[in-house]
């Protein structure tokens, strides 16, 4: 799916709209926030830095591709790369589960720890907000975020 979005779909839309090559977002939400991560940590190798900036909602690591989660995935670009220059914006609903808000907030420690070079994340507990309800503020705090209150 990331080759299919950065070989066929980034082009193709890059054809028909006015759009910034060096400032796009890409966004995920739950699995979709998995997926996030997984594009994330294989921006190196699928698509060449493609996207500067994701937003990446509620993700749920339970999910697996193939054997793998998503701690695997930024194991590999550790190895591979100790820089990570893009800017990633994660959130989650505080009505959603402890132990979901603590797999993710343990997550963006490790990611903090390891002191990436060029890497401009941000971590928001979204108040007032479960699982379903929490994209609507999140993506309007994206759009902010990553490209100012004139857009």
């Amino acid at each position: 799916y990331l080759h299919f979005l950065v070989d066929n779909l980034v082009p193709y839309l890059s054809e028909i709209y006015s759009v910034d090559p060096e400032n796009m977002t890409l966004t995920g939400h739950s699995y979709g926030g998995y997926w996030g991560f997984y594009a994330l940590f294989h921006s190196d190798t699928i698509g060449k830095n493609t996207f500067c900036n994701y937003y990446i909602g509620s993700p749920s690591f339970q999910a697996r591709t193939g054997s793998d989660e998503i701690e695997d995935f930024e194991e590999a670009y550790f190895s591979r790369q100790q820089s990570l220059p893009c800017n990633v914006y994660v959130t989650v609903g505080d009505q959603e589960s402890v132990g979901f808000i603590m797999q993710i907030e343990n997550f963006i420690n490790h990611l903090q720890e390891r002191g990436y070079e060029g890497l401009n994340l941000s971590y928001e507990v979204i108040e007032g907000h479960g699982h379903d309800t929490v994209f609507k503020p999140s993506i309007k705090n994206t759009m902010y975020m990553f490209y100012g209150n004139n857009q």
